[in-house]
């Protein structure tokens, strides 16, 4: 269970964050960096960036897809355990541990440094303690290569022992590979699972995946995403005290929570 800091723990992070900001100004670290205080939290974003919108909706307060949120949070469950793929600047991740609460977790996993910089500097400007960033690419297998000093991330190593309620799939390329390193969390968690696609339909051989892991694809998209939920038989074997294949390994430890 995640146990909620303590009044001192969270003074302590406000401290660290606070000097590791006023270096980074005395310094001039990071110049396509910039801080944008907005009705929705506080957020470091990049001055100029091609990520479809995401960054300028940001700096104005709002979400760049409020369908894909409002599917999210409906589908997340208190004290349960959201993951993001792919999760840049932090705005959704940050609104998924809120819905969470302090007993829950998010695990957002990116694979660009940079985003990944910017992801934990939000987290930390917003005092959020139940969200852990992974400088990783989500995919089959763990440990292996993927470019700019980063390792690949199977979703199976990550040693979940909360209930899972939500994976979401933000990956222009590669979600089938990240869903292929998640069978043994899928059949164990049942979670709901919103998939980017980038067209008016899922790729064959996703849906084949999902079909074959127990899950049905909902009627319409929010936002570009599909929702997948799995279906009666597969809700039931990840009901507590049914039968599971999987236990919960030790977690990967990986540059994370720092």
């Amino acid at each position: 269970m995640n146990t909620p800091p303590t009044l001192a723990a969270r003074l302590r992070f406000a401290l660290k964050e606070g000097l590791r900001d006023a270096r980074d100004l005395l310094f001039r670290r990071h110049p396509a960096w910039r801080y944008y205080p907005t009705p929705l939290g506080e957020y470091y974003a990049p001055v100029r960036a091609d990520d479809g919108g995401e960054a300028a909706e940001l700096k104005r307060g709002r979400f760049a897809k409020p369908a894909l949120l409002e599917a999210a949070l409906a589908q997340l469950r208190r004290e349960s355990v959201a993951i993001e793929l792919g999760s840049r600047y932090g705005q959704y991740a940050l609104a998924f541990a809120r819905k969470v609460g302090d007993r829950g977790m998010v695990l957002a996993i990116e694979s660009s440094p940079g985003n990944f910089a910017l992801l934990q500097k939000n987290r930390g400007r917003n005092q959020v303690h139940n969200l852990r960033a992974f400088l990783r690419c989500a995919a089959a297998k763990s440990g292996l290569p993927a470019g700019a000093g980063v390792r690949t991330l199977a979703l199976d190593d990550t040693g979940v022992a909360l209930p899972v309620s939500l994976v979401c799939i933000h990956l222009r390329e590669g979600a089938l590979a990240a869903l292929q390193g998640a069978r043994k969390l899928l059949a164990t968690h049942a979670p709901a699972l919103l998939v980017r696609i980038d067209g008016p339909s899922a790729p064959p051989a996703l849906l084949a995946l999902l079909k074959k892991s127990g899950y049905a694809v909902q009627p319409g998209q929010a936002d570009g995403y599909l929702l997948a939920l799995p279906t009666r038989a597969s809700r039931k074997a990840s009901e507590p005290g049914a039968e599971r294949s999987f236990k919960a390994s030790p977690p990967v430890l990986y540059p994370a929570d720092t």
